[in-house]
């Protein structure tokens, strides 16, 4: 089975819960949506798409690319992975974000956690993040295991 991780990042933590992604599966590939044009989508048993939320959305580029291969998504084993602060919202936010039938169709829709790396903010950036988090530091709250409960739902693994 081929596998395609596809991600969408503004700092990095999606990039690096798809890399956690990508080298747990064998035959496993890994992309960002702004270079999945080069991949033909049709060529992978499974797909693995997944977003940072900021401001409540999933970026512009990450919704686009969704709506513009959404037929081929529903054809293939789906997996969901949504990093963001606030892990009691994740689902929710996906679900008013993302199609409907993404969401039912998906195998594992999972919370990949959250990463606050100051150093890739911008200054208006670290000001919401030092309100809403009540933070001034970068935080790695990433949830490596959470990837182990997707790969076994792309493998058909129950109680996943």
């Amino acid at each position: 089975m081929k596998t395609l991780v596809i991600y969408s990042s503004k700092h990095g933590s999606s990039e690096e819960f798809a890399k956690i992604i990508s080298e747990k599966i064998n035959n496993c590939e890994i992309t960002s949506v702004e270079n999945v044009s080069e991949k033909n989508l049709c060529d992978y048993n499974h797909l693995v798409i997944g977003s940072s939320i900021y401001a409540g959305k999933f970026s512009k580029k990450f919704n686009n690319f969704i709506q513009e291969n959404l037929k081929i998504l529903l054809d293939k084993k789906l997996g969901v992975f949504v990093i963001g602060g606030i892990e009691s919202q994740y689902l929710k936010t996906a679900s008013s974000q993302l199609p409907e039938s993404i969401i039912n169709h998906a195998c594992a829709v999972v919370y990949g956690g959250y990463k606050y790396d100051f150093n890739r903010m911008n200054f208006f950036e670290k000001f919401i993040v030092k309100i809403v988090s009540k933070t001034g530091k970068s935080i790695d709250a990433l949830k490596p295991k959470n990837a182990d409960a997707l790969i076994a739902s792309l493998n058909g693994e129950k109680n996943a």
